[in-house]
């Protein structure tokens, strides 16, 4: 999958290295014997384009493949939750285990998961306990629950983080004028 991407993301202009415009999208997808047209291409280009800026990013052709960004699985241990978050799961999981009992079980999740308006079958739960409960006991602990959402948080945390380096970039490409303003034309 490298490999891959990395055909699309070369650049002789280092500044362009996370950016491909549509020409090079086109001429890069008919060279790995794309089977769509020219013209599907550049459809597909725009909708690949999220923001309309006349390139594709990395992060945006990513969320087409639907893979996660391996740098933010490769550094999300890197991450640290802020107190709040933490404290927020530990209330979360009182919540939820309803009988105190240290772990969320069967039932509790099913009803967690209606309260939230969420109506699951016997066999979405059963799927949802094997998927979370690492140690198979028929139960979630509280070190498991703080796994998933730790997890969840620190990935999202990382493609924002991401996203708002994009962002930047973008935003000092549109600055001609290097004053840390957007005029309507530059926007």
């Amino acid at each position: 999958m490298d490999e891959f991407i990395a055909l699309y993301f070369t650049a002789k202009d280092k500044s362009q290295l996370n950016l491909i415009d549509k020409q090079k999208f086109i001429e890069t997808s008919l060279y790995l014997k794309s089977k769509l047209t020219e013209k599907d291409l550049a459809y597909l280009f725009t909708l690949i384009d999220i923001n309309d800026s006349g390139t594709i990013t990395k992060s945006e052709f990513l969320l087409l493949l639907g893979e996660p960004d391996i740098r933010v699985e490769r550094n999300k241990g890197n991450v640290d939750l802020p107190n709040e978050l933490t404290k927020e799961i530990q209330d979360l999981f009182k919540e939820v285990d309803t009988d105190n009992s240290g772990f969320v079980e069967k039932n509790e999740l099913a009803q967690s998961l209606m309260r939230v308006g969420i109506n699951p079958t016997n066999q979405e739960i059963d799927e949802y306990l094997a998927k979370f409960d690492k140690d198979g006991d028929g139960k979630i602990s509280y070190g498991e629950f703080k796994y998933i959402f730790e997890d969840k948080l620190k990935s999202d945390m990382m493609v924002m983080d991401e996203l708002l380096g994009n962002l930047r970039r973008e935003f000092k490409n549109a600055d001609i004028q290097r004053n840390r303003m957007l005029n309507m034309t530059q926007l």
